[in-house]
């Protein structure tokens, strides 16, 4: 597992914390749904269907 930083405005970091509350989700699941996203949209694997490859 890789770890990174990512620097957010306190406004943005505030509605991902309202909206990972009301789905009663922790922001970083939000946050890799959305780097899922960037990834399919571009024809690429998911995220669990790379990490699938890297374990077989």
């Amino acid at each position: 597992m890789f770890r990174t930083s990512l620097y957010l405005p306190h406004a943005v970091h505030d509605v991902l914390r309202e909206i990972a509350h009301v789905e009663r989700k922790k922001v970083h699941d939000l946050l890799r749904e959305g780097i899922d996203h960037v990834l399919t949209s571009r024809l690429h694997p998911s995220i669990d269907e790379i990490t699938r490859k890297d374990k077989a």
